[in-house]
């Protein structure tokens, strides 16, 4: 069984992970979406997530149930079975402890933990890419999976950087979920501390350093 854990109202991410690998999915497993405060940003690197059709919709369209993750205790699991990350918060550590969880992380953890990955690696210099990893109890520290690297161009902008970011963290889980992953990881990375949201001064610092940051990116592929 393969259960896609995303929030009980439309969401994008989920639709897309759908619509490139739904005949792998057998469950859509919901939980709460709490609105969060809006912040000013200057730069939106993701898509607007919350719109599309709705979860229901969307197991219909493939034939998955619909449970309350809250609900679900293992029903049909086995060893080999795991529940990915469609959309959610912080996941209760019953189900990190009890079943394999696997997310798409956009960054290269170690070197990129926490929030706003993109952002922070333009301005400390950090190569982007995807972490296929299982989550545990600790923040983008559980067990690794796959490393894919997002290529970066002498002709990017920011904007299209981003763009192609997203869509290598949208291709990379599927092909995961899909069974075509071929798994690897890249050896000596550092181990950096868990960021929080960036600040709009921290922003706007990382927007200048954006021409630095793609020739480091260009000169060390």
């Amino acid at each position: 069984m393969i259960g896609l854990i995303t929030y009980d109202c439309s969401h994008l991410k989920t639709q897309q992970l759908v619509e490139q690998c739904g005949n792998k999915i057998d469950a859509i497993l919901l939980i709460p979406f709490q609105k969060r405060p809006s912040r000013k940003v200057i730069f939106n690197h993701r898509p607007s997530q919350f719109e599309g059709p709705s979860p229901q919709e969307l197991a219909k369209s493939i034939g998955a149930e619909i449970i309350k993750l809250s609900e679900f205790k293992g029903q049909l699991l086995t060893k080999e079975d795991f529940l990915v990350i469609g959309g959610a918060g912080i996941i209760d550590a019953y189900y990190t402890s009890n079943f394999q969880i696997i997310n798409a992380h956009p960054g290269l953890i170690p070197s990129s933990r926490g929030l706003d990955s993109f952002k922070w690696g333009i301005l400390n210099k950090i190569t982007p890419g995807i972490t296929i990893h299982q989550i545990d109890e600790n923040v983008d520290m559980g067990r690794l999976i796959h490393h894919e690297v997002t290529t970066v161009y002498e002709s990017d902008n920011i904007k299209s950087l981003a763009e192609r970011h997203y869509r290598n963290e949208i291709n990379t889980l599927s092909k995961f979920i899909c069974g075509t992953l071929e798994n690897k990881l890249l050896s000596n990375l550092p181990i950096n501390e868990s960021k929080m949201r960036m600040s709009i001064d921290k922003e706007l610092e990382m927007t200048k350093k954006f021409d630095e940051f793609k020739l480091y990116c260009c000169s060390n592929a």
